[in-house]
């Protein structure tokens, strides 16, 4: 027997409880990875912290004093700190409206009003919601690029001290 068996059956209450878990599922979902991708965020900037901190270190501490930065150090430098902004307007991204008031409008209405306005609250919450989590992912990756760049240039700075 299919979902679509139950709607019309006696089994209408079973029917109901599927479609609230699927529903509850889809709504949760972009919700779960909205919060991923701020926690991928912060991992990336505090990464990209220590490795500021360790690059500062070995030219102020180690031989490479003497040395001055090279083209691949200011280019690590800049290209943490390009990760550090795209991370941290990852987890700034937020949605603009919470939805509190629209909500409370709905909730005002009668029955029938009701169910329409709900499902246009619903939709325009999902839509939103997914404009959300493309920007933030959109944010990560130009973040996690540049802290490819920094590591290609913290590499590359290596094997020029070495040399």
């Amino acid at each position: 027997m299919s979902v679509a068996d139950l709607a019309g059956t006696q089994e209408d209450g079973l029917f109901d409880a599927v479609v609230q878990h699927w529903a509850k599922a889809r709504i949760d979902n972009p919700l779960q990875v909205a919060s991923r991708l701020d926690d991928s965020a912060r991992q990336l900037i505090a990464v990209g912290g220590i490795l500021e901190g360790l690059l500062i270190a070995v030219f102020t501490f180690g031989k490479a004093i003497d040395n001055p930065p090279s083209d691949y150090v200011i280019a690590a430098f800049l290209s943490l700190l390009v990760m550090s902004a795209c991370a941290a307007i990852t987890i700034y991204t937020q949605t603009k409206d919470l939805g509190a008031f629209p909500i409370y409008q709905m909730l005002r209405q009668p029955g029938p009003t009701r169910l329409k306005s709900l499902d246009r609250e619903v939709k325009d919450w999902c839509d939103t919601l997914g404009k959300v989590v493309a920007l933030k992912r959109g944010w990560l990756t130009a973040a996690f690029t540049a802290f490819i760049v920094s590591l290609a240039a913290i590499c590359a700075c290596t094997l020029r001290m070495l040399h």
